[in-house]
């Protein structure tokens, strides 16, 4: 496996995208308060991940509901992201990004692992 050191984040049309496609929207959390469960829609196999949320993750306001969701986790040099919610659960593999110009983001993408 080639290892990726930072994917070049650029804007086509209004859309974020990089060499792997096109960067889905953010996923859609659903709360149902009457079976106190959550879900999740609009599940994409590329986003963008903040990366305080996943070097700082911790229950500010802001986050609350993602981090209620999400786990951060490392396989050796590797991290990944983990949402689970009732109707289902996926990962993510999370890799640097800077933007097309070489500025550096505050965003990791992430890509459905293999």
């Amino acid at each position: 496996m080639t290892t990726t050191t930072s994917v070049e984040l650029r804007i086509n049309n209004r859309e974020v995208v990089c060499d792997w496609g096109v960067i889905s929207d953010p996923p859609i959390i659903r709360l149902n308060s009457e079976t106190e469960t959550t879900t999740v829609e609009n599940v994409g196999p590329l986003v963008l991940v903040s990366t305080d949320l996943v070097d700082n993750p911790g229950p500010e306001e802001r986050h609350r509901r993602w981090s209620d969701l999400s786990t951060f986790y490392a396989d050796g040099d590797r991290r990944f992201m983990r949402i689970t919610a009732a109707n289902g659960s996926w990962i993510w593999e999370l890799f640097d990004a800077h933007w097309e110009d070489g500025e550096p983001s505050n965003v990791y993408i992430g890509r459905w692992r293999d």
